[in-house]
């Protein structure tokens, strides 16, 4: 019994999942910066959706509007390879409260070019826990790119509200 037993086990982990085939994307080879190195700042968004670093991808992501970003604009020394799979991006969302009766709120979403997903399934969210109050939360992913870009949206819930999203490149699959 415990060679039959054996003998499947060994038969079934040469066949190709189906489910793993259909629904993930793999990658073999994954590239991470030289710990001297803090990687490019992927995302950067003061306020209203402006730029005020000059950082990457250098236009203004505007709130509640789906933009493109593509990765082959990331200037050297921080060039990617063509056939990127996926990103790894870390960092903060800030919110705070200029108003007293203003609970303040940042959320941002991604996904594949070209699909209609909605901006609800957040991917990282930050809501101050009391009126005027400053909140910080970490955040940390991978994300999904699919022929050299991805798609960006975020939103907030007070325009009188102090919100950043700042998101550096840490690695990438490929």
């Amino acid at each position: 019994m415990t060679r039959l037993v054996l003998l499947l086990t060994f038969v079934l982990s040469l066949c190709p999942s189906p489910v793993l085939a259909q629904n993930w994307t793999e990658g073999s080879i994954i590239g991470v910066l030289p710990t001297a190195l803090k990687g490019p700042t992927f995302i950067y968004i003061d306020g209203d959706g402006s730029n005020p670093a000059n950082n990457w991808p250098h236009i203004n992501l505007a709130p509640e509007v789906w933009h493109t970003l593509s990765l082959s604009d990331i200037p050297a020394p921080f060039t990617l390879p063509p056939d990127i799979k996926a990103i790894s991006l870390l960092g903060q969302l800030v919110t705070s409260g200029t108003n007293s009766n203003a609970y303040c709120s940042a959320v941002f979403s991604f996904r594949t070019p070209g699909t209609d997903d909605t901006p609800w399934g957040y991917w990282g969210a930050a809501v101050s826990s009391a009126p005027a109050g400053a909140y910080r939360e970490n955040w940390s992913g991978w994300v999904s790119i699919v022929y050299g870009r991805v798609e960006f949206w975020w939103r907030y819930s007070e325009p009188s509200c102090s919100k950043i999203i700042n998101l550096s490149l840490q690695a990438y699959v490929r």
